[in-house]
């Protein structure tokens, strides 16, 4: 899948006026740059940023106890 694939390669994917996805990685801390290494990364994530329309949406929703 071309998503996939460009997500893979560090690619931020549009999904039109739905928003976009990009991957995310988290990591150990090193203070110098020769301690970094591929080691030392903890897990990574896709990230959704949503687009203008949802973030209206989100931004009207109302709340209530069911």
């Amino acid at each position: 899948d071309v998503a996939v694939d460009s997500l893979a390669d560090g690619t931020t994917v549009r999904i039109g006026d739905l928003g976009s996805l990009r991957t995310s990685l988290s990591s150990e801390g090193r203070d110098k740059a020769e301690e970094v290494n591929s080691g030392i990364i903890r897990g990574s994530s896709v990230i959704f940023h949503p687009g203008p329309r949802i973030r209206t949406m989100l931004a009207g929703m109302k709340y209530q106890k069911s």
